[in-house]
């Protein structure tokens, strides 16, 4: 009975959603609903090191220990750290996904500019100064190709809403135009992040600081 009620909870994992990375990264995917307790774990872990001694230095023993689990366990779930990276990027991804969701109301092209962005910004450092490892991976990018291609992904996803909303608040601007509008701001923001690790500045004098930088070069472009 309790083996048929760990297949079970195992399966609610993988269907509901609840599995903590797809099954491209992965060795194998667990059968247990511990299993991917403890392939979450494993990415916590993982997201503490790199967020600590950044991603040259993380080694699976390290992020083994930090799981509190056995590196024969970490490696019956990833082959190496690089897979664990990966599965941790598509978690930031996922989650990121979820934000933009959240952010991107009808009504937010439509705003006066500095409430705009008062909506897109917050939430979104929220995000990448929360996530311990987010910023290591999103700002230096891995040397691994395997681990830049979806690092890359995710920025070029980030441009191309922050581009949609030009293309919502300016019609009729060009669609090159607008994606050069939101690479130039999404690397605005990846500079003022670059400033948090080691922090440079207070954090809340960091957001005030990017929002202004940001006002200055968009209100010229999109504030009629």
């Amino acid at each position: 009975m309790f083996r048929m009620l760990e297949l079970c909870l195992a399966q609610l994992f993988v269907v509901k959603g609840y599995l903590p990375v797809s099954s491209s990264s992965l060795r194998k995917a667990p059968q247990q609903a511990r299993g991917a307790q403890r392939i979450a774990r494993i990415l916590d872990a993982a997201a503490e090191v790199i967020g600590e001694v950044g991603y040259d230095a993380a080694t699976t023993v390290l992020i083994a220990q930090r799981a509190h689990t056995a590196i024969g366990s970490l490696y019956q779930f990833f082959p190496n750290k690089d897979a664990i990276v990966q599965g941790l990027l598509e978690r930031y991804h996922d989650d990121l996904r979820a934000v933009y969701t959240a952010i991107l109301t009808p009504e937010l092209p439509h705003l006066p500019l500095p409430v705009m962005l008062d909506r897109i910004i917050d939430p979104l450092m929220e995000f990448e100064l929360g996530r311990r490892g987010f910023m290591t991976l999103f700002i230096g990018m891995p040397t691994s190709p395997d681990l830049a291609r979806p690092v890359k992904a995710m920025t070029d996803e980030v441009v191309q809403r922050i581009a949609g909303i030009f293309i919502a608040r300016l019609p009729g601007i060009d669609p090159k135009v607008a994606r050069r509008y939101s690479t130039v701001v999404v690397h605005i923001t990846k500079a003022f992040l670059g400033m948090a690790n080691p922090p440079v500045m207070e954090r809340a004098d960091l957001i005030t600081e990017l929002k202004a930088a940001l006002l200055r070069y968009l209100e010229p472009i999109t504030g009629r």
